[in-house]
């Protein structure tokens, strides 16, 4: 599955390749990423299903830009 792919430290990227974050760890279906890779100084979350995919050690989104974090989907 995807969520056993995903590891510690890997970047995060939106669907432009651009970098959103870095992974903390995997919790349930969620991504916790870093506090340091955030732009607020928090720690986000991201579920699993907004993944695209994995190249390497970079975790690809669906979404890009604000809809990144959106919690609605649309």
């Amino acid at each position: 599955s995807l969520a056993e792919q995903i590891r510690e430290h890997m970047s995060v990227v939106d669907a432009e390749g651009t970098q959103v974050g870095m992974v903390d760890s995997v919790i349930n279906d969620q991504i916790k990423l870093t506090r340091s890779g955030s732009s607020d100084g928090e720690h986000h979350y991201l579920p699993i299903d907004r993944v695209a995919g994995i190249e390497g050690d970079t975790v690809r989104l669906h979404d890009a830009g604000e809809s990144v974090f959106g919690s609605n989907g649309s």
